[in-house]
C-alpha cells in the first residue's frame, strides 16, 4: 500500500485490514524493491509449505503405500522409506547412487518386474 498517510494510527489500521505492506509518499524506490523481494519470498515460502503439507497429506492417506513424489520444476524427487524398502533398497545402497532419480526408478521397476509374476504393462 503507498499512501501520503504516515501516522502510526493510520499504519497500524491498513495492517489490521489486511495491507501486506505500507510504504509513505515520496516513495524511497530501493526500500519498495526490497520490500517487494521480501513478499515474494514470503509468498515462495508459503508455495514450499503448501507442497510439503499436500505431500504429508499423501503419507497419513496410504500409511502401507511406497510413495514418491517428482518436483516436475526443479527435478527433485523424494521416496519414502517404506518406497525404499518395497524395491529392497538399504541406506548403504541409496537412491543418490542411482543414475540421477528418474533413470535409476525406471531401472529399479524394470529389474524387479523381471523377478514379478505381476505383468507390467510396456509401451
Amino acid at each position: 500500500m503507498v499512501t501520503a498517510k504516515n501516522q502510526s494510527e493510520d499504519i497500524v489500521k491498513a495492517l489490521d485490514l489486511g495491507a501486506n505492506d505500507y510504504l509513505t509518499k515520496p516513495v524511497d524506490f530501493p526500500v519498495a524493491l526490497a520490500r517487494i523481494a521480501t513478499q515474494l519470498s514470503h509468498k515462495r515460502a508459503q508455495e514450499a509449505l503448501r507442497e510439503s503439507e499436500e505431500r504429508y497429506a499423501l503419507a497419513l492417506e496410504a500409511p502401507t503405500d511406497g510413495l514418491w513424489d517428482w518436483n516436475l520444476l526443479t527435478h527433485i524427487m523424494y521416496f519414502s522409506p517404506r518406497w525404499k524398502s518395497m524395491l529392497a533398497i538399504t541406506k548403504a545402497k541409496s537412491v543418490t547412487n542411482w543414475k540421477n532419480g528418474l533413470t535409476g526408478y525406471m531401472t529399479r521397476i524394470e529389474n524387479v518386474s523381471k523377478t514379478s509374476s505381476l505383468p507390467i504393462k510396456r509401451d
